[in-house]
């Protein structure tokens, strides 16, 4: 086992362990190195396992304001999952695109009327169209809605301008 220094991690050191094929695991991991880890595995592995990601452009410094949700969303890391995201993204040339967060658990994914409901409410009933979905389901159709018009509006500005050198900074992935 071999030590090494990490700056900024809140440990002196951490022990390293090698195996046979040249991978090594943190005997000691911190919390801090267990997070970072799990973020890059698991946005590596969405990106390898999909050719388009749309996902909500969550302001997580407003939400960790919340001092009831601050530790989950904090241990969440979405904040270092969706940077690996935005990096292996460019590097496996993965469409990934950020929507803006309006009104995506509100609006109706059918009909697009407006359904106020509370945090509580886990069940959207639209009483328009008489849709009844999971609250999460209706905001990840919404969510790919506006992912889709993003793309859209992207590709056909840049038909015949590659030259400009314009890009939209919702649209990771493409150069």
């Amino acid at each position: 086992m071999a030590k090494q220094h990490l700056k900024g991690r809140g440990e002196a050191f951490a022990l390293k362990d090698y195996t046979t094929n040249g991978k090594f695991i943190y005997a000691n991991a911190s919390p801090v190195q267990q997070r970072e880890d799990k973020a890059r595995k698991d946005a590596l592995a969405l990106l390898k396992s999909n050719d388009l990601i749309v996902y909500e452009d969550l302001k997580i410094q407003n939400m960790v304001k919340n001092h009831h949700l601050a530790k989950s969303i904090s241990d969440a890391s979405w904040y270092q999952f969706t940077q690996w995201l935005k990096y292996f993204a460019k590097v496996y040339g993965v469409i990934v695109i950020a929507v803006p967060p309006h009104n995506t658990t509100v609006d109706c994914s059918c009909c697009g009327a407006k359904v106020k409901k509370t945090l509580s409410t886990r069940t959207h009933k639209c009483s328009k169209c008489r849709t009844v979905l999971d609250r999460d389901h209706n905001a990840a159709k919404n969510i790919l809605a506006k992912g889709f018009t993003l793309l859209a509006e992207y590709l056909n500005s840049t038909v015949g301008h590659t030259e400009s050198g314009v890009k939209n900074s919702r649209i990771a992935g493409r150069n």
